[in-house]
């Protein structure tokens, strides 16, 4: 949304010039490549939150799962959906910033796991 807050005394506040750590970035849930901030893994709705995956793995919902394998690279593309980065595919800035990560395990039909590259 271009805020960005911190979070105090259980309110969130606009940060200011003088805040260095622990800003968090306000989001909306749609917008171009170029505004995608990450992979939204739960929502805490006491704090109206949202938390994104920062590193390991996380747990991906898809249509199907069989599609994908072991090792895949995939990113989210311009419907929204969950695509597979080949080793011919330039990386472009566009590429590189939704790119959600790498398929570490097929959990069940619809379920990924991915680690976030």
């Amino acid at each position: 949304t271009g805020k960005v807050y911190k979070y105090v005394e259980n309110k969130f506040v606009l940060s200011t010039e003088s805040d260095t750590t622990d800003c968090i970035c306000s989001v909306k849930t749609n917008g171009k490549w170029n505004t995608f901030i990450g992979i939204c893994t739960s929502i805490d709705a006491d704090n109206k939150c949202i938390v994104f995956a920062s590193g390991g793995d996380y747990l991906v919902k898809v249509d199907d799962s069989s599609c994908y394998a072991i090792g895949d690279e995939v990113f989210i593309d311009d419907d929204n959906k969950l695509k597979i980065l080949t080793g011919a595919t330039a990386i472009t800035s566009k590429i590189r910033r939704t790119t959600v990560g790498i398929i570490t395990s097929i959990i069940n039909d619809t379920t990924l796991a991915v680690f976030k590259s």
